[in-house]
């Protein structure tokens, strides 16, 4: 847009921007914002110049919220919070981004998912293969370069894995000498991702169950923490759920959870897994197909909601004693491909607003594929979702508590070997339909599916979206600042992208097992080896073999060969559209 003619109702920032400073932060958390505000000015050539940008404080605003004011001669930007005017200054970078000609007038924007938690990409596995518990060692996980990156692209949140028995300090159990390494580097991660915006998210399975086998025995004199579980001769070694109906086991949740955030300032909150995973409460032993009776010989009495509430309730106060502004999210984490039993919407019922109730998007989700109904479980990034497990669950949270939800943003496990998939369509497809159900959070990856890039960009202004408009219209907006004039032809490849992926087979065998991972390195065997397939959510010591069969539960070869041609045929319309902008 170079020398065109300035349009009325717009300011021309041409003649360069300055940056003006007036909001109070004694603490210095929005510096990073500043520095990359300016340095973007500066790669733009736009920086010292004569029109203010000018950052005031506003009252009354909520978390996150801002109000910019593009006027004749000046940008004014006011928010509550530091977060209001971090949030602030990259939508207006995004705005300079697309073009220096702003349109005047006034903008309120607010975010309706509050928390978008990521997991640092370079964080290591605190689970087999690797154990690598990233709180025990001097690396440096967390570079200034990537946090802003997160920053920019709306995270603002990050989740690492704890154990309470290797970092809580309870009256039963006293935390052991290790654990003072653990605090003073979590709270130096939490401290610099905290210069971003960013808060970090105790991620735990707590209250896990008892076993000397896991180096976690109940404590001596406790046998009342112990609930139902399984005998050496079922499970390999015993192991008995945590009991939570006694007022032992609220006072050690208590302080375990207290213990960690009076020693940790600032930490954002905790999210644990209550049921599913592994096992943790009685709950852990009931089946997510059966009529929803707890085996357990002592009989208390209490219901299933009771019994979640009990836990959370003994977390929660423990955790907003020591930090009243942190969140506590419990996570239900029930990937099972068949429909589950209604007792599981029974479990929000004695929740209360100040917890969060997160569950798999999509997980149970069904689809019509080549004449046949399917069904998914586990994480689907080319299905937009929800199944009709989050819906119902969603609606049975209303009046009670908040809701999260759990999903890939970036890629899945339909292809987690790479970076992201550029499908953002469907993303926006996914948010309007979890602000339609309420949904307040959003967990958007696991292990993988955390890159930075288009997709949690795209999640990050979707936090903002009030969906007024059409998706073919919020991808322009996306793509603008980085594609300029050629925008256009990006959202077109983006939706034939998306179209393709939509194909993909709905099978979790063909997700877990498939060659779309490593296909580029899966040998081809010219005899039948009949050698096992490898997984895609661990590595294997062996390469993937040729049992077929393995990644197919839903489908018969014909079809997966009819959907994966039809993925694409379409992903080469996407690429050729792509090819268009690279000739020029």
């Amino acid at each position: 847009e170079e020398g065109r003619t300035v349009m009325n109702g717009e300011l021309d920032l041409t003649p360069r921007v300055i940056l003006k400073v007036f909001f109070p932060d004694p603490e210095r958390l929005l510096d990073t914002a500043y520095a990359d505000f300016n340095r973007f000015l500066s790669e733009a050539n736009l920086d010292r110049g004569e029109i203010p940008v000018m950052v005031k404080a506003a009252d009354g605003m909520s978390r996150e919220s801002y109000r910019l004011i593009v006027g004749e001669d000046a940008v004014t930007l006011e928010a509550s919070d530091t977060d209001g005017i971090r949030r602030g200054l990259y939508f207006l970078r995004d705005l300079i981004a697309g073009s220096p000609y702003l349109k005047q007038g006034e903008t309120v924007r607010r975010p309706w998912l509050k928390n978008r938690i990521s997991r640092c990409f370079f964080g290591p596995i605190k689970r087999p293969p690797f154990n690598i518990d990233e709180l025990m060692n001097d690396i440096d996980y967390y570079p200034e370069e990537y946090l802003s990156r997160l920053a920019r692209e709306g995270v603002n949140g990050l989740w690492l894995t704890i154990v309470f028995r290797e970092i809580c300090d309870t009256s039963i159990r006293r935390a052991p000498p290790e654990a003072a390494r653990r605090i003073a580097k979590l709270r130096s991660t939490v401290e610099r991702c905290r210069r971003y915006g960013i808060r970090i998210w105790a991620f735990c399975i707590e209250p896990i169950y008892w076993s000397l086998s896991n180096g976690n025995p109940v404590p001596c004199d406790c046998e009342k923490l112990l609930g139902p579980g399984y005998s050496a001769q079922e499970a390999g070694a015993a192991m008995n759920s945590f009991c939570i109906h006694s007022e032992t086991a609220r006072i050690y949740l208590y302080e375990a959870v207290n213990s960690l955030f009076r020693s940790v300032p600032h930490l954002g909150g905790m999210i644990t897994i209550s049921h599913g995973e592994r096992m943790t409460s009685c709950l852990s032993k009931i089946d997510v197909h059966s009529n929803g009776e707890i085996p357990c010989e002592k009989r208390c009495g209490m219901s299933t909601g009771e019994i979640l509430s009990e836990i959370l309730t003994s977390m929660k106060k423990g955790m907003h004693d020591a930090s009243p502004e942190a969140e506590l999210i419990s996570w239900l984490y029930m990937p099972h491909v068949e429909q589950l039993s209604p007792w599981i919407t029974q479990l929000p019922s004695r929740l209360t607003s100040d917890v969060a109730l997160a569950l798999n998007f999509e997980s149970g989700i069904t689809k019509r594929q080549l004449g046949s109904v399917r069904s998914g479980g586990d994480y689907w990034l080319s299905e937009v979702g929800p199944s009709d497990r989050f819906t119902q669950m969603a609606e049975a949270a209303q009046g009670h508590c908040e809701v999260a939800a759990k999903l890939q943003v970036a890629c899945s496990h339909e292809c987690a070997t790479v970076p992201y998939v550029p499908v953002p369509g469907l993303v926006y497809r996914k948010f309007r339909r979890m602000k339609e159900l309420g949904v307040r959070h959003v967990i958007q990856c696991w292990y993988f599916g955390n890159y930075p890039g288009l997709m949690n960009e795209a999640a990050g202004k979707l936090a903002y979206e009030d969906f007024y408009g059409s998706e073919d219209s919020f991808l322009e907006e996306l793509a603008r600042p980085e594609w300029g004039r050629d925008s256009f032809t990006a959202v077109q490849a983006w939706k034939h992208f998306a179209s393709g992926y939509s194909n993909y087979p709905l099978d979790i065998q063909f997700q877990y097992y498939g060659p779309m991972h490593d296909g580029p390195i899966w040998p081809l065997h010219l005899k039948l080896s009949m050698t096992p397939l490898t997984r895609s959510w661990k590595p294997e010591t062996f390469p993937s073999g040729d049992a077929l069969g393995e990644c197919m539960k839903h489908f018969e070869l014909n079809e997966l060969t009819e959907l994966t041609g039809m993925m694409s045929r379409e992903w080469r319309k996407g690429m050729n559209v792509l090819r268009q902008v690279a000739e020029f």
